[in-house]
């Protein structure tokens, strides 16, 4: 039997976070334009030779080419040293009342192992000078908790050297918690961003939301939006941020701030164009599995999903674009079966199909959230549905069965 203790207790264990013009003789003036035109000439050549090589004259920085950049940079991630939270399992620990007992895990904090180093890197021109930046995310202890930092390095004077740094995520796997979905995305190839549901539901009844996003601008991190909820019910709370909905419309996040305004869903949406998964962090518990019942001692493990592992889509531009008959080619039923819920997937749908949670809950830009309906699906993605569905009836059989409506 589930025991909830009171809200505020649930809030208080998340609280710990020049100028002129001169005028030119026409001899002068003659010679200076054929020097220009001679330079410009020069300037094409060269430009076709490093095409030829491979290289972008804009990007040529430092002494430096972008793909000398790149690959010193590649090299300088692979030295770092590397935290993989995956199969971590926190403690548990039982706490008997006058009227009940209940359950509660120390957090991260609380395991022998003590994890910190980079969880993941990244490669993106960040800051949108031609040049890629290298960008990690590590797992930081503090004296109460630990953190998440996002770090870029930039390559100067033929080395890599840190250039920026800043705290994304406060307050990790805290105490009390069981379990999370905590995904870090980029948008655009430019927004670093943060969408953490951490979860108390085996010794209260609440849910912790940090949704953040931040940008690099080649000198230091600026945030765009911070937000931090603690609760267990946010109707009617999705209209009360209105600063929140108009820079998520300013950054290309429209189907996410549709979520937030109309249903009061506080999550960054895969549905949305331009969104890459960097990292997704799942705690999950055994009462939630089904493997312990409420009055017996719970589990809760780790996983750590890459999101250029974790990260493909079955068809990415399913959302994008309409897809065309030669572009499911190949297909068996089962992958367009995947394909057709991946749609819906993008949006939290929550699978009954043991298969397809499974599947789904394995890519690292899915969090189950909400079962939509589709009218929420735009013309694209309604296209694409039906051109799925009937492609699914002349598919070569593979025992797969039917799930979205």
């Amino acid at each position: 039997m589930k025991h909830g203790l009171k809200l505020w207790l649930f809030a208080a264990l998340f609280a710990l976070t020049g100028c002129g013009i001169q005028e030119v003789p026409a001899q002068e003036e003659k010679e200076w334009e054929e020097q220009i035109s001679s330079e410009q000439v020069s300037e094409e050549q060269a430009s076709e030779a490093a095409k030829d090589q491979g290289q972008d004259m804009d990007t040529i920085t430092d002494g430096h080419s972008a793909a000398e950049t790149k690959e010193e940079l590649n090299l300088y991630a692979q030295n770092l040293p590397v935290c993989d939270l995956s199969d971590l399992s926190l403690i548990y620990e039982k706490t008997t009342t006058e009227y009940y007992d209940y359950f509660y895990t120390q957090g991260l904090k609380g395991i022998p192992e003590k994890p910190a180093g980079c969880l993941c890197t990244s490669l993106w021109d960040f800051d949108g000078d031609g040049v890629q930046e290298l960008l990690t995310l590590d797992l930081q202890e503090t004296d109460e908790t630990y953190q998440i930092a996002a770090v870029m390095y930039e390559y100067r004077n033929g080395q890599a050297v840190k250039a920026a740094d800043i705290v994304i995520l406060d307050n990790l796997l805290v105490g009390n918690t069981d379990s999370a979905e905590i995904r870090f995305l980029v948008k655009d190839g430019k927004y670093i961003c943060v969408d953490s549901w951490q979860n108390t539901f085996v010794s209260a009844d609440g849910v912790c939301i940090d949704l953040a996003a931040f940008y690099y601008d080649g000198s230091r991190f600026t945030e765009m939006f911070k937000v931090f909820k603690v609760g267990s019910d946010f109707s009617g709370t999705g209209k009360e941020h209105t600063e929140l909905i108009e820079q998520l419309h300013s950054m290309g996040y429209d189907r996410s701030a549709a979520a937030i305004y109309d249903r009061d869903i506080f999550h960054l949406y895969a549905a949305d164009e331009g969104v890459e998964t960097l990292l997704k962090i799942r705690l999950i518990n055994s009462i939630q599995t089904g493997g312990t019942a409420w009055d017996e001692m719970p589990t809760a493990f780790i996983r750590q999903l890459s999101g250029e592992t974790a990260g493909q889509y079955m068809l990415p531009e399913s959302n994008s674009r309409k897809l065309e008959p030669f572009d499911l080619s190949g297909m068996t039923k089962g992958q367009l079966r995947i394909a057709r819920n991946e749609i819906y997937a993008r949006y939290g749908w929550q699978f009954e199909s043991p298969d397809l949670d499974k599947y789904f809950n394995d890519r690292s830009w899915y969090v189950p959230s909400e079962n939509i309906d589709d009218t929420i699906l735009s013309e694209i993605e309604l296209a694409n549905l039906e051109l799925l569905k009937e492609a699914e009836k002349t598919a070569p059989e593979d025992g797969n069965q039917d799930e979205a409506p």
